[in-house]
Order: C-alpha cells, then sequence, then structure tokens
C-alpha cells in the first residue's frame, strides 16, 4: 500500500494547533453562544490511493484557511513507521486497529479538511465519526 505524506511548514502546524484549541465558553458581546457555534464543518476528503485526496485536502485546507491533517500521516507518527512496514510486519488487522484509533481520536475537532483512505470507512464505527465530524467528500 502507498501512502503519500505532506510535510508540514511550522506555519502549518501552528494553525492546526489554533484550530485544535477548546474554544472560550461565551463570545466576547456576552451572548451567550459558544465560539463553536459560530465555526463551519470539517470537511473529510475520502479516496482509494492516488486519488489525490491529500493534495487537494491540503490546498482546500490552505484556500479556507483551515487546519489540515492526513489520517495515513497520522498513522505513521503513532507507530514510528510507513504504514507498508505496518503491513508488512503486523498485517492489516493492526493497521485497521491503528486506524480506528485515529480516526476516534479526531471527535470534537473543528475547522479542518481530513484526508482519509477508503478503507477507513469500511468500519461502520469509523464512518459514524467521520460523518459526525462533517462534510464528506469522495475523490475518484
Amino acid at each position: 500500500m502507498y501512502s503519500e505524506t505532506v510535510p508540514l511548514d511550522n506555519e502549518a502546524v501552528e494553525e492546526e494547533k489554533k484550530h485544535t484549541e477548546k474554544p472560550p465558553e461565551s463570545n466576547p458581546e456576552g451572548r451567550g453562544k459558544k465560539k463553536s457555534d459560530y465555526l463551519m464543518p470539517n470537511i473529510v476528503v475520502v479516496g482509494a490511493t492516488g486519488s489525490g485526496k491529500t493534495t487537494v485536502g491540503w490546498l482546500l485546507a490552505r484556500l479556507l484557511g483551515y487546519g489540515f491533517i492526513d489520517l495515513d500521516q497520522r498513522i505513521e507518527s503513532g507507530a514510528g513507521k510507513p504504514i507498508s512496514a505496518i503491513f508488512e510486519e503486523q498485517g492489516e488487522a493492526k493497521f485497521r486497529e491503528l486506524e480506528g484509533q485515529v480516526v476516534r481520536d479526531l471527535s470534537g475537532i473543528k475547522c479542518h479538511v481530513i484526508s482519509v483512505g477508503g478503507g477507513a470507512v469500511i468500519d461502520n464505527s469509523n464512518w459514524d465519526v467521520l460523518r459526525d465530524l462533517g462534510v464528506t467528500v469522495w475523490l475518484s
């Protein structure tokens, strides 16, 4: 399995941190609405290997001023090895387990474009979390 990763520059890392911080409980005008009430939903870009989800997702995030998360990159970072090595050494079942954990960890984030491989949505619990995160765009 081929996994494309995009190195994040310092600006992109800081942008991701800014969007993952907990918003204040109320707005400055004191009208009782939480800051998160004003945030746009995430965009989840799903596609097969080579469909362009990482490139499209990264460009879309930059255009919208959103953070960008590449699910495969998060899995590799957490495992300390490339996805191909996870498959070779531990098998697809272990990869899917790691993938599910990373998907669950995304719950509650706002203002991000998230690049997700097509295999992630095969698992119904992953699909439920991803659907709740925001708008889903399928690339083919």
